[in-house]
């Protein structure tokens, strides 16, 4: 897949429905290690309350990308701010086919990019600590801050925060 064919966009309202469906298949291709199928699903039905220790950080969510590849969602990132003036990466979500194509790293600058235009000096970015993106965020050059927790119902996840300097 080249680069070139991919078209990285601003979210609108009208583009939820498929956020949605890539956020579902990253995570039933990334947590079956660490959430049932059930419980996947009972997240994504709004069934199972979910809860993070750092939702209250966060001013105000901005917005979120799109990333497209032949006119189909094949990746979303969110952004926010938060409190002390930093910003936040508040997901980054790609399809478990395009993965490892080099998509989430431009979703990734993408959400830099635009918390350095808002004056941000860093970002966070919180992860499950079981999850194979703690990897990813370390070799994005992320140096880890916090630690906390995200619930789904009665599951509770242990969690990393991490932060980079813009």
């Amino acid at each position: 897949m080249s680069k070139a064919t991919i078209l990285i966009r601003q979210a609108t309202k009208a583009d939820g429905e498929a956020q949605r469906a890539v956020t579902k298949a990253a995570w039933a291709g990334a947590y079956t290690h660490i959430f049932t199928p059930q419980e996947i699903d009972a997240i994504f039905s709004e069934k199972l309350k979910i809860e993070a220790d750092w939702h209250k950080f966060r001013k105000e969510r901005i917005g979120f990308f799109v990333a497209e590849l032949g006119g189909e969602a094949v990746g979303t990132a969110g952004y926010a701010l938060l409190h002390d003036g930093d910003g936040e990466v508040t997901s980054l979500y790609v399809h478990p086919k395009q993965q490892g194509t080099g998509l989430g790293e431009r979703l990734w600058l993408r959400c830099a990019a635009a918390l350095r235009e808002r004056g941000c000096r860093r970002m966070m970015v919180w992860t499950l600590e079981r999850a194979e993106a703690v990897r990813y965020y370390e070799h994005m050059g992320c140096k880890l801050v916090a630690r906390g927790g995200f619930r789904a119902g009665e599951h509770v996840e242990a969690a990393r925060g991490y932060s980079l300097d813009l």
